[in-house]
């Protein structure tokens, strides 16, 4: 994935965590809470289009930072980020 922010800062990430508030990205950008960020996410390799979102940044670790989203994607994230996997709190029925 690919990030930027209005200030011209740029960089590269992959995201660790995910939910339909949210992602922690784990990234060497320096940057600040209380600032947007744009990210351009290519997904998995069953991805079939990129995904444009913004998001805001609350919380920097030293390993990434903690968004959440500004606009969430029309879809289910998941489904947007190319997942073919269900996640691990999903119950499957028996």
């Amino acid at each position: 994935m690919r990030l930027s922010t209005g200030t011209g800062i740029t960089g590269s990430g992959r995201i660790r965590d995910i939910s339909s508030s949210g992602a922690f990205i784990e990234t060497k950008a320096r940057l600040l809470t209380d600032i947007q960020v744009e990210l351009m996410v290519i997904g998995n390799e069953s991805a079939v289009h990129v995904v444009e979102v913004t998001a805001n940044v609350v919380r920097v670790e030293p390993d990434g930072i903690a968004v959440t989203w500004s606009k969430p994607p029309t879809c289910a994230i998941c489904t947007a980020m190319g997942c073919t996997v269900l996640c691990a709190n999903v119950i499957q029925p028996e």
